[in-house]
């Protein structure tokens, strides 16, 4: 019965002991499972930020190149309207001066003479013209180029009372939401060295 009795107990002993190890066993699974989910969460964000980073590159580039070929475009727009203003000017002013010739009924000699000093005229004439015009068109440019800068600036402002924001609540954003805060971790600890 003694014999029996042992027996009996160390079977016990032996399933509560592979009970116990297959307990283990399972916790060290789960415990691997969840790191691994973190280290691949951690990879996702970090390949995120890699994409992300090289999409912004992309994105700069893009722009530069649009901002050089809108001030190519803007340039030969300028100067082809010189061109048909300049035509247009001589013109007109070609045709006023004949009108005034054959009215006055010039003999040849003056009127020759009386040519060249309409064309220095209106060489003259169309100088002070293109002088006015081109200012008005740097004023221009200066405008737009003025609004673009506040733009910007006003775009950095406001990023950075975002960031200044995040860094001055981020313990309260951490207390209540956790996840949220660890996408802001970047945010809150770059701004908090500022």
């Amino acid at each position: 019965m003694k014999n029996a009795a042992e027996a009996q107990r160390e079977e016990i002993f032996q399933r509560i002991a592979e009970e116990e190890a297959r307990r283990r066993a399972e916790k060290e699974y789960i415990e691997n499972l969840r790191n691994d989910l973190q280290l691949q969460e951690i990879e996702m964000r970090a390949r995120a930020q890699e994409q992300e980073e090289a999409d912004k590159k992309i994105r700069q580039k893009q722009e530069l190149q649009a901002a050089k070929e809108y001030q190519v475009r803007l340039r030969q727009e300028r100067l082809e309207e010189e061109r048909r203003m300049e035509e247009v000017f001589k013109v007109k002013m070609a045709e006023k001066f004949a009108e005034d010739e054959r009215l006055e009924q010039m003999n040849a000699n003056k009127r020759r003479l009386k040519e060249q000093e309409h064309k220095r005229e209106i060489e003259k004439l169309w100088s002070e013209k293109l002088t006015i015009y081109r200012e008005q068109r740097e004023e221009e440019i200066e405008q737009r180029r003025v609004a673009e800068d506040e733009r910007t600036v006003y775009n950095q402002k406001v990023t950075e009372y975002k960031e200044q924001l995040l860094a001055e609540h981020a313990a309260l954003l951490s207390e209540y939401n956790p996840k949220a805060a660890s996408q802001y971790q970047g945010s809150i600890q770059g701004s908090a060295y500022k």
